[in-house]
């Protein structure tokens, strides 16, 4: 399964607080006013720091007539209103562009820059020329030559301005592309996560669908022999037939069942075999009740009964024992079935119960769950599965 931790971890580092500027929220409304769209405080500091600067050094001549408190209240007061307009408008026109070519979408860019620092030069040299040191600019006889001075001050700021508000704007659309090429990342990656958990999903359900005509078809075989050679014993192992399959089915299309409905179907399972074995089988439970509840996939614990009758017991004259016991060891779940037939020699491989087992485990668990077969020092076979212990209140988990 591919990982989506580079995808998380690229946009965690965007997301640091020191760098919160470059965070980009198309949807970010502040006090949901729309026209603010992407004006995040970070944003907003930083311009408002770049464009008081120009204020400071504009208005530094006038700290001794004014006073720096009054001073620092109009640096403020005129960088926020010649920022603000600046940044909404070019913020407008990144968001409004961003599925142009970049051609078009650069020429629409330099345009609204174009107008944001011409508004923003526009309300400074307003406020400048309403300083009193500028009183002479309105008292001039009609038709005077204006200050040099004027211009000057109008052409450096328009041009700091421009300077300080271009940069600013590359680095927006820079990171802007960077998180849209996450994002793109992101939900291919998370594509491709859903697509292969369906698959897996799929081949849980092909697999299922191949375990239980597994056990219906052997079953089917023994009572079609017992109905010809003794009849009244192939009519006894339909009825119990039907009795399994009676419990069986409402969990056929579960995802995890409990191990004390597993165990039930495997009793159930067991007389249909003892019918036909009669005393050669004998059956042996060591399951505790406070493990009834703990989750099992449906069937295994059955598949393994089956596989232990059919390779170690039914080979065997004298027949022999069949125990299922499970116990808890730490965060695992341990569930044995253990005979005491004919062991491995009999044995023609895995089949397809047990590959079906082991391919639903890692399907289902990972490495968290394993089966492995041993041989047993008084002879037979031991089957233990191994899974993650989880206990629930409820059966049939869909």
């Amino acid at each position: 399964m591919p990982s989506i931790e580079a995808p998380a971890a690229a946009s965690a580092r965007l997301s640091l607080p020191w760098i919160g500027f470059f965070t980009n929220d198309p949807d970010h409304a502040p006090f949901g006013i729309s026209w603010l769209r992407g004006v995040t405080p970070l944003r907003l500091l930083l311009v408002l720091a770049l464009a008081s600067i120009n204020q400071v050094r504009v208005f530094a001549g006038s700290v001794a007539a004014m006073g720096i408190s009054s001073v620092l209240v109009l640096t403020i007061v005129l960088s926020f209103a010649r920022s603000l307009p600046l940044m909404v408008i070019v913020m407008e026109a990144e968001r409004r562009t961003r599925g142009m070519s970049t051609a078009r979408r650069a020429a629409w860019l330099a345009l609204a820059l174009v107008a944001g620092v011409s508004i923003a030069m526009a309300i400074g040299v307003a406020a400048l020329l309403s300083h009193p040191a500028y009183s002479y600019f309105w008292a001039r006889p009609p038709g005077a030559p204006i200050d040099p001075l004027v211009f000057q001050l109008a052409v450096n700021g328009f041009v700091y301005t421009a300077c300080w508000a271009a940069i600013l704007t590359g680095v927006l659309c820079m990171v802007t592309r960077q998180r849209a090429t996450e994002r793109r990342i992101h939900m291919a990656t998370m594509g491709r996560v859903a697509a292969e958990r369906q698959a897996a999903e799929a081949q849980l359900r092909l697999l299922d669908a191949q375990i239980e005509p597994h056990f219906m078809f052997n079953t089917l075989a023994s009572a079609k022999r017992l109905c010809e050679s003794e009849p009244a014993q192939g009519r006894a192992l339909l009825r119990d037939l039907i009795a399994y399959l009676r419990e069986a089915a409402p969990r056929a299309r579960v995802r995890e069942t409990t191990l004390g409905e597993e165990a039930a179907l495997a009793r159930s399972l067991l007389a249909i075999f003892k019918v036909r074995m009669g005393e050669r089988l004998r059956v042996a439970f060591d399951v505790p009740a406070e493990l009834e509840a703990a989750r099992i996939p449906p069937f295994m614990l059955g598949t393994l009964v089956e596989n232990a009758i059919k390779h170690g017991i039914g080979p065997r004259a004298s027949g022999g024992e069949v125990r299922v016991a499970a116990r808890r060891e730490g965060g695992a779940l341990q569930v044995e079935v253990r005979d005491d037939g004919v062991g491995f020699q009999a044995r023609s491989g895995p089949g397809v119960g047990l590959a079906n087992v082991r391919a639903r485990l890692a399907n289902l668990f990972g490495r968290d769950a394993t089966l492995r077969l041993t041989r047993n020092a008084e002879g037979g076979v031991t089957a233990a599965l191994s899974l993650p212990y989880r206990a629930t209140s409820g059966a049939g988990i869909p």
